[in-house]
């Protein structure tokens, strides 16, 4: 029944906002995974979804890191315009790709995911200046979180914020906060 999909895409919301807040991550990692078994969604659907969602959720996370000044704008410019080049090339590869090989990338980046969790325990001491060094890193991980997003339908944070503390040394706060705002 439609109040029962109802209830089932509000409980998938909730738990992908709380997921937001506590990570720095859009939600995707649960989205789609709600989208697909729990509403019998289309896997490339639920990618495509899950992005559209991601954007609200990512907004109202980054609202509260902000106002504890745990966002650090020039990094989340750089790595968004990395991620906008991503985004395009993870596109164009989704709409190439069958759905069961969506599905198996998807479920080992929900691996691959866990383990990065489990990685950034530790809590960056700060970044250095923006060289061009720098600069040239967070282009590349944006790159590569922009491609996870066109292509599998999360927003990359669950990427970027263990890379910004382990790469980086960008302290965890301020590392989901600015995942957040790059997600936006």
């Amino acid at each position: 029944t439609r109040s029962r999909q109802a209830a089932k895409t509000t409980g998938i919301g909730i738990l992908a906002g709380g997921l937001s807040g506590l990570f720095g991550v859009g939600g995707g990692i649960l989205i789609i995974p709600g989208l697909v078994l729990f509403l019998g969604m289309a896997q490339r659907t639920a990618h495509a979804t899950s992005l559209a969602a991601i954007i609200p959720i990512a907004a109202s996370g980054v609202a509260g890191y902000a106002l504890e000044g745990s966002v650090d704008l020039p990094a989340a410019a750089w790595l968004a315009t990395g991620a906008a080049v991503g985004a395009v090339i993870g596109t164009k590869a989704l709409q190439r790709l069958s759905q069961t090989t969506l599905r198996r990338a998807f479920a080992g980046f929900l691996v691959l995911s866990a383990v990065a969790l489990l990685l950034h325990a530790t809590d960056g001491a700060g970044r250095g200046e923006l060289d061009a060094v720098l600069v040239a890193g967070l282009l590349a991980l944006g790159i590569v979180s922009g491609i996870l997003a066109g292509l599998l339908g999360v927003g990359g944070g669950i990427v970027i914020v263990p890379a910004l503390v382990l790469l980086f040394s960008i302290p965890n706060a301020v590392a989901k906060g600015t995942s957040l705002a790059v997600i936006i």
